[in-house]
């Protein structure tokens, strides 16, 4: 909080004025990154092309500020600035005719999916030394094919640009084709629960 204040030019007794722990300044943060989306109501597009758009613009945020991922994974969001984009959501999927617990579910799936999609695309190397890179290449290229046999065949694709399976972080190796891949999915799977009711 000390170099929090320091670097705002403030004494660190006046954060406190406005946040009650370093703990709702994170969550205030990470809400932050999202309040920057814009979620201007494009009713010329279909409901499922909004929610596409609006989960790519959720992770270009999230990939601006990578620093944060970790906090969507790990604690609650605790400020209001995230509403904005709550209420986008939501508007969407009730007008495509959620209603509701569905209403809910519907939200939760889109949201998490994304947060935490993101959120693992963007985590860290536990630690400094990078070696273990190395040792992480060849033991998936001396897989045993007898023992994981859908891992080795799937090794040629799936090689650095799978969870558990890569060693880049997304900085370096985005995985935009598979972010496209899940929401697609995603997005499939709602429009078959809407078909159902």
């Amino acid at each position: 909080m000390r170099a929090l204040g320091d670097a705002l030019g403030v004494a660190p007794g006046a954060i406190y004025w406005h946040f009650s722990s370093k703990e709702e300044i994170v969550g205030a943060v990470s809400a932050l990154v999202l309040s920057d989306i814009d979620v201007t109501d494009t009713r010329d597009r279909s409901w499922h092309g909004e929610l596409n758009d609006l989960a790519h613009a959720m992770r270009r945020a999230m990939h601006r500020h990578p620093n944060v991922a970790p906090v969507f994974g790990t604690q609650i969001l605790t400020s209001i600035y995230g509403a904005t984009l709550a209420e986008r959501i939501m508007t969407i999927l009730a007008e495509a005719g959620f209603s509701g617990d569905d209403l809910v579910h519907a939200y939760n799936a889109f949201t998490g999916t994304v947060l935490g999609w993101v959120t693992v695309e963007l985590s860290r190397s536990p630690t400094v030394d990078m070696s273990w890179r190395d040792g992480l290449r060849a033991a998936l290229d001396g897989l045993d094919a007898s023992e994981y046999p859908a891992l080795a065949a799937a090794m040629p694709h799936a090689r650095n640009a799978a969870f558990m399976l890569r060693w880049d972080l997304a900085e370096i190796n985005p995985l935009d084709d598979a972010f496209s891949f899940t929401i697609s999915v995603l997005l499939d799977g709602l429009r078959a629960r809407l078909r159902q009711r």
